[in-house]
């Protein structure tokens, strides 16, 4: 788990206790206290914190609770906890034994790591602007993830808004303002026809996010000359950043993903999802109900998740019954540059409009289709 921001931690007599419920990588210009050292420390390429002091820490070993204060002082109470600094070189085992503290916690959702630890070589100028704005709005659903729930909406019987939704989608907005794209965007509209088009979902998996069930994501997709070019999903509440660009390959905060290798139907992890309308839920629960009867079908309730699961080998296929473009555009993107396959519920090749699509590890493609194609509509 990847902890990132401004703060510092206030150390108090350590204690004894031994249950470590986490470890937490540190990076971006955190300040922290230990003992007499108040230093600025900042993520390396090679996976190591290292201090304005020229002291270079790996990770720190969590055994209770944090407490975090952030660059305006806020905090929140919780219980005692230990922080163990684990230093890779020993310099500070060997000089002062392993250092320890004890303090609170507040409560904070994790965001991304830089543009520069993020991006692999050659990304197009694109790709940086889609994880900058990505990065924007996952700030935005970070800052409040853990407040208050926002006010929630129907949308014309289309599911839910949040204030947050909103926010999020101008600040993604802001960033893609000096681009020449064309932009369709769940909240705010758009058209289809354009050719050149950034295709933005600010907060898929709303619903969840209103519940402060951690599942949700940024998605942002762009489509050039009719056809899909990239995607960014960004995990706002754990801090992965997915992303994909033809010829690239698909990414996890620079760890090169690959679709699995999974063929067996007894074994495959098969995502599905539905739009809106009650014929689209129908298909959903038929086509549930099949593979329910072969294999280990979910629903997690945010299509961008789901695909970025699929793209980093965590699930074997995904099945869309009725969803919309800015749900899949950059999940699909992801898992085709994983070594994945796209098509419709008859296997023919996406036309880049239907809505009843399958993704996945290509191995496991023949069983999906064969399941479902008979549900499709004509």
């Amino acid at each position: 788990m990847v902890l990132v921001g401004c703060g510092s931690t206030k150390p108090t007599e350590p204690t004894t206790e031994d249950i470590v419920v986490g470890t937490w990588d540190i990076y971006s210009d955190m300040e922290f206290n230990r003992g007499d050292f108040l230093g600025t420390c900042e993520y390396r390429s090679n996976g190591q914190m290292e201090c304005d002091s020229g002291e270079t820490h790996g990770q720190w070993k969590i055994e209770g609770n944090l407490h975090y204060e952030i660059s305006d002082g806020v905090t929140e109470e919780g219980t005692d906890m230990i922080i163990e600094v684990v230093d890779e070189d020993n310099i500070h085992e060997a000089e002062h034994g392993i250092q320890k503290w004890t303090g609170q916690r507040r409560m904070l959702c994790l965001l991304p790591m830089k543009e520069s630890d993020v991006l692999p070589a050659g990304s197009s100028n694109d790709l940086r602007l889609a994880v900058s704005a990505a990065q924007a709005a996952g700030a935005v659903i970070c800052e409040r993830f853990h407040a208050e729930a926002s006010t929630v909406h129907r949308k014309d019987g289309k599911g839910e808004v949040t204030e947050t939704d909103l926010v999020a989608e101008a600040a993604i907005f802001d960033v893609l303002s000096g681009s020449d794209h064309g932009i369709l965007s769940e909240e705010a509209g758009g058209t289809h026809e354009n050719a050149d088009l950034w295709i933005i979902d600010p907060v898929d998996g709303t619903t969840n996010f209103s519940r402060r069930l951690s599942l949700c994501a940024v998605s942002i997709g762009l489509r050039l000359g009719g056809q899909l070019a990239l995607g960014v999903i960004l995990h706002p509440v754990t801090g992965e950043v997915y992303l994909a660009e033809r010829g690239l390959g698909a990414w996890k905060n620079q760890q090169r993903l690959h679709v699995a290798t999974t063929d067996d139907p007894s074994l495959a992890v098969i995502y599905l999802t539905h739009g809106y309308a009650a014929e689209h839920r129908r298909r959903y629960g038929e086509a549930l109900a099949r593979f329910a009867e072969t294999s280990y079908p979910r629903t997690f309730g945010s299509t961008a998740a789901e695909l970025s699961f699929v793209a980093a080998g965590a699930g074997d296929g995904w099945i869309c019954s009725g969803d919309e473009l800015w749900d899949f555009a950059a999940g699909m993107v992801l898992v085709e540059e994983a070594g994945g396959r796209v098509s419709d519920w008859r296997g023919a090749d996406w036309d880049g409009q239907s809505t009843f699509t399958i993704v996945s590890n290509g191995a496991i493609h023949g069983f999906l289709t064969d399941t479902v194609s008979d549900l499709q509509p004509v």
